[in-house]
């Protein structure tokens, strides 16, 4: 049977919680709240403060990686290259470190390393 113009077709509407299960991210914030329940009861090291702080001083460190991102994407772009300057940098920063360097400068030689790196693939990008 043939819809004319006058007859209108049915949606099926969906409740709150039927959009809500078959949401992805639902399931995803589920599983991290269950794991964090069974890790509070089943280690004495989970749930305290010190671990708190641990975990948030290093999602800090991905955060800012990833709000960087953020302006390369929304603009259209990708650069898969970011974990390996990232990877690189660390080395350089450790090596430094390591060599005795103060940390300022260490810190300050790597950030320039990434800038560096930063305009190397930007150029690339541009002019190829």
């Amino acid at each position: 049977m043939a819809v004319t113009l006058d007859q209108t077709i049915a949606q099926k509407q969906h409740t709150f919680l039927s959009r809500l299960l078959a949401n992805q991210t639902f399931w995803v914030v589920i599983a991290v709240i269950l794991g964090c329940l069974f890790l509070s009861f089943a280690t004495d090291s989970f749930a305290t403060s010190k671990n708190l702080f641990n975990i948030t001083r290093n999602v800090t460190f991905v955060a800012i990686v990833a709000l960087g991102m953020t302006f390369v994407i929304i603009t259209g772009g990708i650069d898969l290259s970011v974990g390996a300057v990232v990877g690189f940098t660390t080395v350089v920063v450790a090596l430094l470190i390591n060599a005795g360097w103060p940390i300022w400068a260490a810190v300050l030689i790597t950030l320039l390393v990434g800038v560096a790196i930063g305009l190397f693939h930007g150029f690339g990008i541009v002019k190829m």
